[in-house]
């Protein structure tokens, strides 16, 4: 069996949120305003119907700088935070103060030219939140596993979730 993506896999198993950022959503014409603001509204949203503690977030692409500004204003608690791609140097979007030592932070990225900012903020998340753990997919692009082998995608998620 074919799965379609995680979201299919994994919406039995867990509640999953899929916020849409402003300024991306085609039934809305809005315009982005900032990662700051969508990250409030983010935390509105999830305050008022489920409470601060979140198992998991999981950023993918500029997601991830979403979910950066998530974790850092501390509004929310996570067990796991996950980047895929993301290009959080380049947004200056992760403060090395940020105190959350039972988080369990995991980054993916490739190895394709079009992943270098993801494996630099790879390393500075590493080296400021030393629970990081880095997993590299040799001669993949920018999020490929997760948006075209989404099955490599769920084997990688499966094993973050049964820890």
């Amino acid at each position: 069996m074919r799965v379609l993506n995680s979201y299919e896999y994994y919406k039995n198993k867990f509640h999953i949120i899929v916020p849409i950022m402003s300024g991306h959503n085609p039934d809305v014409k809005d315009d982005f305003i900032s990662f700051a603001a969508d990250a409030i509204e983010i935390e509105d949203y999830i305050l008022s119907r489920y409470g601060k503690e979140i198992y998991a977030v999981y950023g993918m692409s500029m997601g991830g700088v979403l979910t950066a500004t998530l974790w850092q204003n501390n509004r929310l608690t996570f067990d796991k935070v996950i980047f895929d791609g993301s290009p959080l140097v380049s947004y200056n979007k992760l403060s090395q103060r940020i105190n959350t030592p039972n988080t369990v932070v995991y980054f993916f990225h490739g190895t394709a030219v079009n992943e270098i900012l993801a494996k630099k903020s790879a390393k500075y998340v590493k080296k400021h939140h030393p629970n990081t753990t880095v997993k590299c997919f040799k001669g993949k692009f920018h999020c490929e596993n997760a948006l075209v082998n989404p099955e490599i995608m769920i084997v990688e998620l499966d094993k973050i979730f049964d820890k």
